[in-house]
């Protein structure tokens, strides 16, 4: 194993930062403030998402490798430097980051065996944690990216180590966006929806959900996106059900058709969620066209209340009430208890907005709003259902609207 580190704990300028120093600085002090009062004496992150935002990194895509993983350790003791704990083989990777100490283990590939775990329990010890209490990211919302033997050996060699969640906290700090992740999110926006209107502009008779959703991302790319982590493509329904995730197939469209695109793009990590429809010529069923209409009421009435201070169950409630006042009570997408999500680095990450939930909006949150109607409340039988999407920046005055291309039906 092998430790490189410099005298002393300053913050430093990553070689491949994605933002200014002020930035990383920010979120670490939030970081430990928010850690101190919930009494936890470190943060071990090993989520992408949360490497990406509180240490500047590692930007790699070592992480689509399922036989590697990269932890870094956050004391809230700020006499302590924070620190990597990985392979060697991804020093390189660090560059883009503010945090100077790591400890790596050899470089092989395989990091499931005893020499990762032994780095990782190494560490703790170093930085007089073997008995602390430790957040990691271990709760139902959260995505712990490392073998399950490591982290059951963690508990066996440290047993008085006590790991609690850190969602709460991350989740706080993540869901108040600053004016440079705001700036990348509305970049995403403005990708995404000019890709959309474009790929809807290459529909005709014959072409197939694969190559309307080639044409879009292809434009994504062209328009200055760096990744495409989400977008499907439905046309027809036909034989499909109800799938709002799924995989773009060989169906070729044909007259009549709705086609829904739903997803966006990314830039600099951080990513769009939409959803627009159009159509080859007038849409043929007119339970499709009338179900639309009430799902972008539905819309419209949780857009209205969009403000900090707004309480999210009432928001969840508006668009309830709205598909109830239509008379569609019964197509209501699980009782319509989930009405939209945050957006950032994660194409769903906090608030979440459900109904039950009664904390409030506040400024700089970013939110995709979707309100769903079903063609038929049994998620089995559903042949098709009905959605616009949009994603809101909480403002001052109430919102900005992010997503900005027109939301009816799209004839081509």
């Amino acid at each position: 194993m092998k430790h490189q580190t410099e005298a002393g704990f300053e913050y430093q300028t990553g070689r491949y930062s994605e933002f200014d120093l002020d930035e990383y600085r920010n979120r670490y002090e939030k970081l430990i403030e928010c850690g101190k009062k919930q009494g936890f004496d470190a943060f071990l992150f090993t989520d992408e998402e949360n490497l990406r935002y509180f240490a500047g990194g590692p930007l790699t895509d070592a992480f689509c490798f399922r036989s590697d993983y990269i932890a870094v350790i956050i004391p809230t003791d700020t006499v302590k430097a924070p620190r990597f704990v990985l392979s060697e083989s991804r020093i390189n990777a660090t560059h883009s980051s503010w945090i100077k100490d790591k400890f790596f283990w050899g470089g092989s590939m395989e990091s499931a065996g005893d020499v990762t775990l032994n780095a990782l329990v190494d560490s703790l010890r170093d930085l007089g944690l073997a008995d602390a209490t430790v957040a990691m990211e271990v709760s139902g919302n959260e995505k712990l990216y490392m073998p399950m033997s490591v982290f059951d050996g963690l508990r066996q060699i440290l047993p008085a180590l006590r790991i609690v969640s850190c969602h709460d906290v991350v989740s706080a700090i993540r869901g108040i966006k600053s004016p440079g992740e705001i700036n990348y999110i509305r970049k995403a926006c403005r990708v995404t929806a000019e890709a959309i209107e474009w790929g809807f502009s290459t529909i005709q008779s014959g072409t197939t959900e694969k190559d309307i959703s080639r044409s879009i991302k292809a434009r994504m790319y062209e328009l200055g996106a760096d990744n495409v982590p989400f977008l499907t493509v439905i046309a027809g329904w036909e034989g499909r059900s109800i799938c709002w995730d799924s995989y773009a197939t060989d169906y070729a469209v044909k007259s009549g058709d709705a086609i829904q695109v739903d997803g966006g793009c990314e830039v600099n990590g951080y990513v769009a969620d939409m959803v627009r429809t159009a159509s080859l010529g007038k849409v043929s069923n007119d339970r499709y066209l009338e179900l639309y209409a009430a799902a972008t009421r539905a819309h419209y009435a949780v857009r209205e209340l969009l403000r900090p201070g707004a309480i999210i169950h009432d928001i969840c409630e508006a668009g309830r009430r709205s598909i109830i006042d239509d008379g569609y009570e019964k197509l209501l997408v699980f009782g319509a208890g989930q009405t939209g999500h945050g957006l950032g680095l994660g194409i769903h990450e906090e608030p979440f907005l459900v109904s039950g939930n009664h904390k409030t909006l506040e400024l700089g949150m970013i939110l995709s709003i979707e309100p769903v109607i079903l063609e038929c409340p049994d998620l089995e039988c559903s042949t098709f259902f009905t959605i616009i999407e949009n994603n809101y920046l909480i403002t001052e005055t109430g919102f900005e609207q992010l997503t900005t291309s027109p939301e009816e039906i799209r004839v081509v």
